[in-house]
C-alpha cells in the first residue's frame, strides 16, 4: 500500500555552503521525512534548512520506509508528519573548539 509510505532522507547540514576542506566537517546530522508522494522533496528539505540559516551539504541516504514501522528512537517525527505533513530532525555533531590565545 502507497499511501503509508514516507521517503526518508539522513543527510548533513552546515551553517555555510560547503567549502572543500579537510578539516572542515558538517556541523549537523539529521533526518527528513515525507509521505511517498510528496514531489521534490530534497527541494523541501533545502527550504527548511535556509528558514534554520542551514545549508544541505550532503545527502546521505534516501529510502523508502513504511509508516507503520517502528522507527525506534525516532518514533516522535511520526507526530510531526502527521501534523506538518513534513518531519525533520537535526543533531549537532560536535561542538567547535576555539583557539587558545
Amino acid at each position: 500500500m502507497m499511501a503509508d509510505l514516507c521517503t526518508w532522507i539522513t543527510f548533513q547540514a552546515h551553517p555555510t555552503p560547503k567549502v572543500e576542506k579537510e578539516d572542515d566537517h558538517p556541523e549537523f546530522f539529521g533526518i527528513f521525512v515525507c509521505p511517498l508522494d510528496r514531489s521534490e522533496p530534497e527541494q523541501l528539505l533545502k527550504e527548511l534548512l535556509r528558514n534554520r540559516m542551514l545549508f544541505l551539504t550532503e545527502i546521505t541516504g534516501q529510502k523508502k520506509m513504511a509508516e507503520k514501522d517502528d522507527w525506534g528512537m525516532h518514533e516522535r517525527l511520526k507526530g510531526q508528519l502527521h501534523q506538518q505533513g513534513y518531519a525533520v530532525s537535526l543533531t549537532k555533531m560536535h561542538a567547535r573548539t576555539l583557539p587558545l590565545e
